[in-house]
Formats: C-alpha cells, structure tokens, sequence
C-alpha cells in the first residue's frame, strides 16, 4: 500500500519558458525568448532573446536514433512498424548513437546566439531551486529532441524540462464552480482526489498491474473503466461530478506529424482526441488538472490535449515497453502523493528509469511532461483539498454564509471590547476630549427663540428702586406678564424674605397663576 506521510512544504518554483517561435530545426530559430519568473508571486523577473543556428543533422540524428530504437525494442517483440529500420543494428550501435544525438544537442546549444541565455540563467538561478523549464514551439522535430540531456539539467538537479505549445491561455480555477449542484449527495470523500482510470485494450501489455497501482493511492476516490465502450467512455468524462486527474494504459499513437493522436480504448475501437474534443473540453472545465498516458508514442496525443488547454499531462515520446511504463508510473505515483512537486516527481521516477537500461535501453528518456504555461502545477495535496472544500462548499450551502456572520460578529465584539478597555483606562480621553472641542465648533451660531420673552433688571433699576425690588413691584410686574397668558413664567430670585409692601397681593399672583 502507498502510506501518504507528512513531508516538509513544497518550495516557490521558478518557471523558465524558452518560446522557439517562427523557426524550425533547419532553418534555425531567429528568436528565442527566455523569461524567468516565480509562482509567488506570478512575477517576471529576466527576459533575455537570442538565437539558435540552423541544425538539420539533429533532425537527421533523431531519423537515426529512432530507426535504431524501433528495430531493437521490436526485438523485445513490441508492435511496432518503422518507417526505415537499419541494415545493421546492435546494441553497441545504438548506445554509440544515443551519445553522439546528446553531445550534438549540447554543441547546439552552446552556440553564441544561445549562450547568452544560458549564462543568465545560470546567473539568476541556484542549484537548489526547483525549476520548471517549459520549451515553446511549433517544430515537431525540435519536440522530439532530448532535451533532458542538456547540461543545464545535470548543473540544475531539482530542474525538469517540459513541452508547451506557443498558444495557450488559462483554464478554470479547480472546479469548485463547475463541481455544482451534483454534488450535493455527499458522494465524494472529504479529502480525496477524484481520478478517472482508463485501460484500454489489453492485447500485449499487463494492464492488471496498473490497476493495482492505482487501487493503493491514498486519498483517493477512483473509477475504474475497463476497455469501455465509446458512450461509457463520454458518460464518464462528462460527470458533473469532475475529475483531478485522467489516467490511460493501453495503446496508442501519434497522427498527422504529431498534431493529433489516437488511443485503443477497447480491442474494436479507436478515438481520436478530435472525437473526444468535447467531453475532454467538459472534464477539463470541470477541474481536470492532470493526464497521465502511460501508453506509447504520446507526443501527438499531448498536442492534441495542450490545444484544449489541459493543465499537465505526461506522456511517452516514443513506443514503451510494458515494463518501463509500469515502473515508472509506480515511482511516479509514490513520489507525487507522498508530498514531491510535480515536476520532482516526475523526474525522480524518469530517472529511476535508468536501472532498466542494460535490458530497455534510453528508457530514462521516454517520459515528458507537457505543460500549459498559463497553470501552476499542482501538488497531491492540493488536489486533495480542493475536493474537500468542493464537498462542503456545495453539500453544506450555508455555511459560508453562517461563518461569514459568525465572522461579523466576532469581529464586532472583539472591537466593543477593546473601546470599553480603553476608555476604562481614560486612554481615549485627549481624543475625545478634541473631538467634542471640534464638533463645538462646527456647531452653527444660536439665535433667540422669538417665543422667550426675557425681562432683565438692570443696573438703572436697582438705583432707582432698590435692590432688591419690593414685593409690589415685582406683583404689579407678574400681573402685568399674566396679560399676555404666557405658558410658564419663572423668577430668578430669593424672595425668603418680605420686601417692602404688597406681599399678600405678590404671592397671589402665584396662587392665581400657579405656572
């Protein structure tokens, strides 16, 4: 069984895309574009343009590599058909062939118009950076050069090279809006990557032991179509409920100078990935973030797929034996679901691929990553919490809301709580104290209100009748203001004591009057 464990968190990675555009091998590549960036943040930081001369005799390399490739592994009796085997071919033919295809590749890169790139990103990078270099173009020869041989990836060990197409743009964010209504029954797994598991047509290859392989990932929730028919094959694509990863063992091939691809889904029927355009087109939308085809021959398949904008997938450049696929589809999986980035994972398990090469030689250079520039890869991790938070987001439909007030209120409380601690503490004082200076002062000038009537004794009358003025003064005075039937008449005096005459006749003005 494949136990996930805890691993330490996966490193920013640094993206290099080299775009080889309007060129091809014999003509050379008058542009190459490099730009460095890093996911956090998605920010460029180097450009550099240079260029690559004319190499028809990679092109005529290749011819003779893959002549000599098909002819020996069709001696470990794989089907396969070359176009022009050799006359000649031994294993010591082959290996002499393999090195000379590498160091031609190096001498081409090491070219002036290309040298330039190199050395800065050698400049900008470490050794310990995990680096994800994607090579742009259109050339379908340039494709089908190895370039995991370059000597940047043997100075760069946490480097891994994949294939992307000049064209691209970004794909929905992991299905959490696509993965809808459907599933509001609760049939995913908290926490589990949903993956989708293909085995075609079985005729000469052992598709029992991927099953197996994939029967003991953690996490997961699989389905399994065993040579299924074209419309079980829709069906499955077209689930509402989506998928995090398409995985296909079987056979196929690459059509139409590796622009399109084709695979066995049963002993009876092929597909096209035309003819299943749409139903890619839906899972894809829905989520879809990763293909893997351990099948043969994928680069037509992977262009095929990167024009429907697919996140990663990986596949085999060339025809694979059974055993190859195999084994690296299970390093593979052990590597990405116990925590490794994509990329790592994938060159760790092609690398291992190696101790197979005294019986499948150059098996370390079949596997490639196809990448759309635009996506960040995945981890094992992400792709199993994004399920979960697709499962609570649609089967529990208020909670977001419900955490959204609890949040509110909290917050709120949080904030009472530390206002009454502080005015507690009077140190809000000096702000209040100037804030209701300010707001005094913005205050408009206040007029008299005409309905207040005020009758001031001044300075004059106390010298002309004594202060304080005598009880009949002040009655006559009373009786004078009750003419004009006020609402309420109000004296702003001590009268504790009789003053004078009239007393009787002052305190009646008040018994009469009582307002």
């Amino acid at each position: 069984m494949m136990d996930s464990a805890w691993t330490a968190p996966i490193q920013t990675e640094k993206q290099v895309i080299l775009s080889l555009a309007g060129g091809t091998l014999e003509q050379g590549f008058p542009a190459v574009t490099m730009q460095l960036s890093s996911d956090q943040p998605p920010t460029q930081r180097l450009k550099v343009v240079g260029s690559l001369s004319p190499a028809p005799h990679l092109h005529q390399l290749y011819h003779d590599w893959r002549a000599h490739y098909l002819a020996l592994q069709d001696r470990l009796r794989i089907q396969l058909v070359a176009d022009h085997s050799p006359n000649q071919v031994s294993r010591e033919r082959f290996e002499h062939l393999s090195e000379r295809f590498g160091q031609a590749l190096n001498q081409w890169l090491s070219l002036p118009g290309f040298h330039r790139i190199d050395q800065q990103l050698r400049l900008y990078l470490n050794p310990s950076d995990p680096i994800r270099l994607i090579l742009e173009t259109d050339c379908p020869h340039t494709r089908r050069l190895p370039w995991h041989l370059w000597l940047f990836f043997h100075d760069y060990p946490q480097a891994e090279f994949a294939l992307g197409s000049l064209n691209y743009r970004p794909t929905q964010a992991p299905g959490l809006a696509a993965r809808s209504s459907s599933i509001r029954s609760g049939s995913i797994r908290s926490g589990s990557v949903r993956v989708l598991a293909i085995l075609g047509t079985s005729v000469g290859i052992d598709v029992e032991r991927d099953r197996a392989l994939l029967t003991q990932l953690p996490q997961t929730e699989l389905q399994l179509l065993v040579e299924p028919s074209r419309s079980q094959l829709h069906a499955a694509l077209w689930s509402d409920l989506g998928w995090d990863i398409l995985f296909f063992a079987g056979h196929s091939q690459s059509q139409a100078g590796d622009n399109s691809g084709q695979i066995a889904i049963n002993d009876r029927e092929s597909l096209t990935i035309e003819q299943l355009e749409y139903a890619l087109g839906a899972a894809i939308v829905r989520g879809l973030q990763l293909a893997i085809f351990n099948s043969c021959d994928g680069l037509g398949l992977a262009r095929g797929l990167a024009n429907l904008n697919l996140p990663q997938l990986v596949v085999m450049r060339e025809p694979v034996p059974d055993r190859v696929a195999q084994t690296f589809l299970t390093h593979f999986l052990q590597a990405f679901s116990s925590g490794r980035s994509f990329y790592g994972a994938v060159r760790e398990a092609r690398e291992k691929l190696q101790v197979l090469e005294d019986q499948f030689l150059c098996a370390s250079w079949l596997p490639v990553i196809y990448q759309n520039p635009a996506a960040i890869p995945p981890s094992w991790q992400s792709l199993a919490s994004t399920s979960e938070l697709a499962l609570s987001t649609n089967s529990r439909p208020r909670t977001i809301a419900a955490l959204k007030l609890h949040s509110a209120l909290m917050r709120g409380a949080i904030a009472a709580i530390v206002i009454l601690g502080l005015r507690y503490l009077g140190l809000l004082q000096p702000f209040e104290l100037l804030a209701y200076d300010l707001l005094l002062r913005q205050r408009p000038a206040e007029t008299t209100d005409p309905r207040i009537l005020v009758v001031e004794v001044t300075e004059e009358d106390t010298n002309r009748y004594g202060y304080p003025l005598e009880d009949k003064l002040l009655a006559q005075l009373l009786q004078k203001l009750y003419q004009s039937q006020p609402r309420a008449v109000g004296l702003d005096m001590h009268r504790a004591q009789p003053r004078g005459e009239g007393r009787a006749t002052f305190l009646e003005q008040f018994q009469r009057y009582p307002s």
